[in-house]
């Protein structure tokens, strides 16, 4: 949304994103006191298409409402203040203010780099093939990525509690459409426990796992 307001004599346009965070969600960025990148990207979107129209507002603001159990930090409200740089097409997040007093900040994202991500969307759509998405349901089960794996996540991945990938084709609506074109199989398949277990062996050579 976009609001007016009076400083003295002279009156000011701010754009504002307001974004509710939830339990777990409002805790973590209630401590970490940064905003989302995602979050930043969308307000910088906007912000872009301000300036293409010629209408840039003085100010923007990312302010984050915080809903949790904790009484500490339920109602509390973060504004994350913002400026765009129409040159080099970034957001950056200059300022955080809290009821505590304000903070500097920075952090810069791309907001070409979302522009170019539609594009190269556009251009499989116009030859009928399929990008390669940004998130995997599972990892490939690479020499140097069972390197770098913890023995907790072996384990959990051997017994079929876990699987080691992105979280959010977990929580896609279209998980089964994207297990279908990535050929791949919603549980680990023997060739793949396979080579889990022998990572696990390799550090555990006595484990009876």
């Amino acid at each position: 949304m976009v609001i007016t307001y009076k400083d003295g004599e002279k009156w000011h346009k701010r754009a504002i994103e307001f974004k509710s965070q939830w339990g777990r969600g409002a805790d973590f960025t209630y401590s970490k006191k940064q905003p989302k990148t995602s979050h930043m990207k969308q307000l910088g979107l906007y912000l872009k298409d301000f300036y293409d129209k010629g209408q840039a507002p003085d100010s923007a603001s990312l302010v984050y409402m915080f809903i949790s159990s904790d009484p500490a930090i339920n109602g509390v409200l973060y504004e994350f203040m913002c400026k765009y740089d129409p040159d080099e097409g970034t957001v950056r997040c200059y300022q955080l203010n809290t009821p505590n007093g304000a903070e500097p900040r920075n952090i810069t994202v791309s907001v070409k780099s979302v522009i170019q991500q539609w594009e190269n969307v556009v251009k499989h759509v116009e030859k009928k093939e399929t990008p390669k998405p940004d998130y995997v349901y599972k990892h490939p089960l690479t020499p140097e990525y069972l390197e770098e794996l913890s023995d907790y996540n072996i384990l959990a991945a051997l017994e079929g509690r876990k699987i080691l990938g992105d979280w959010q084709p977990l929580y896609s609506k279209y998980k089964d459409k994207i297990l279908q074109v990535d050929g791949i199989t919603q549980e680990y398949t023997s060739s793949e426990k396979e080579l889990l277990r022998a990572e696990y062996k390799k550090r555990h050579p006595r484990s009876k796992k």
